[in-house]
Formats: structure tokens, sequence, C-alpha cells
């Protein structure tokens, strides 16, 4: 039986699809969002390495310590851009975000297996 001209295994294909559309979109800011979380962390102890070293008046440390800061932030910047780029949201970089976007990742992936496993089978779900 079809409805409307398409059968069981043609809508689950078309559900497999439309789940790894969005799985994709999800992983591409996801990743994005991780990468800007670990270069924070970085930034956070390259400020206590570099105040280490200047209460120890270690002038190497500290330059190469500045050296890095200088290009985490601007990484960070670079990153944020691109985040920008690919999201709608108004808190792209939040931890609630990520949070969001890792739940929705789960659920596509379930959703792919499912319809995957039912667009194999030769019964309706």
């Amino acid at each position: 039986m079809t409805i409307k001209g398409i059968t069981p295994k043609q809508l689950s294909k078309k559900l497999v699809e439309k789940h790894r559309r969005f799985l994709n979109a999800y992983s591409k800011e996801f990743d994005l969002l991780h990468e800007l979380f670990v270069l924070r962390e970085k930034q956070d102890q390259l400020k206590h390495w570099i105040d280490d070293a200047k209460n120890e008046g270690d002038k190497k440390r500290y330059k190469a310590y500045m050296k890095q800061k200088k290009i985490t932030e601007n990484d960070i910047l670079k990153l944020t851009g691109k985040l920008k780029e690919v999201t709608s949201s108004e808190n792209y970089d939040s931890r609630e975000r990520y949070d969001f976007l890792k739940k929705c990742i789960d659920s596509h992936r379930d959703a792919i297996n499912y319809w995957s496993n039912v667009s194999k089978s030769t019964t309706p779900p």
C-alpha cells in the first residue's frame, strides 16, 4: 500500500536523507563549538602560566606564553566568526547550545539507524 504515491521504503529512505542533512549541519556547528571551548580553556591556562612566569621573573617563558596567548586569541576570533556563519542562534557560543547540539546529533543518529533498518525491511513500520 502506498500513500500519495510513496511506498514505506521510499519514505524511510527520504527520512534517512533528511536526518543526515540535519546531522551534517549540527555536526559542523558542534565541532566548531567544541574547538572554541578547547581554545578558551587553553587561553585560561596560558593566563595562569603567564602570571607564574611573570611572578618568577622568567622572561623567556613569559614571552613564549604571551606569544601563544596572542595566537590563541586570534584563533578564537577566527573560530567565532566561522561559528557565527553556520548558526542562527544568538547563543552560538554557550554551553547550553553545545549540550543542545549534542542531544540533536544523538537524536538524528538514532533516527538514521531506525529508518535505515525500516528501509531494509520488507514490511512497513
